[in-house]
């Protein structure tokens, strides 16, 4: 993957004002997104057995293990846990995951996968990008220091 995904215009973008929706992590215990209200944020939508998904993953892995801490990363896949757990442990990623939300603000909703949001303090999406793209390059970084 050569390309890096691109910011979107300060006028064109859109802000996520409800935050209250809930995220499961992989033993069922739930989590609201609304802890991530007023900090940066990246969202993926993924599966297994989507290849452009898997293709994007060792760069997300990068971007998160350089980034967690900072920003808030949620990785959403509807696939059984087991799967999802088998598959990251033998390609060797260490990437945190949930398991399907409940109904998403319709910002974040999409027919594609992956799907992947990177959004501000404020709630603007910065980063939309639907396909695989390279997360890890020095121009998303600039734009994530940018908001940070």
């Amino acid at each position: 993957i050569s390309f890096s995904p691109s910011e979107i215009a300060e006028d064109k973008r859109e802000r996520l004002l409800d935050y209250d929706f809930l995220v499961f992590h992989p033993n069922g215990e739930q989590e609201n997104f609304s802890k991530s209200k007023g900090r940066v944020v990246l969202v993926n939508f993924w599966a297994t057995w989507c290849p452009p998904c898997v293709a994007e993953l060792p760069s997300l892995e990068a971007l998160y293990n350089e980034y967690a801490g900072k920003i808030d990363f949620y990785f959403i896949t509807n696939e059984d846990p087991k799967v999802v757990n088998r598959f990251l442990e033998k390609k060797n990623f260490n990437i945190p995951f949930y398991i399907g939300t409940t109904k998403m603000p319709e910002i974040l909703n999409s027919n594609a996968l992956p799907t992947t949001y990177l959004i501000d303090k404020e709630g603007y999406v910065v980063i939309k990008e639907s396909g695989a793209a390279n997360w890890n390059s020095s121009d998303v970084k600039e734009i994530i220091e940018g908001v940070l």
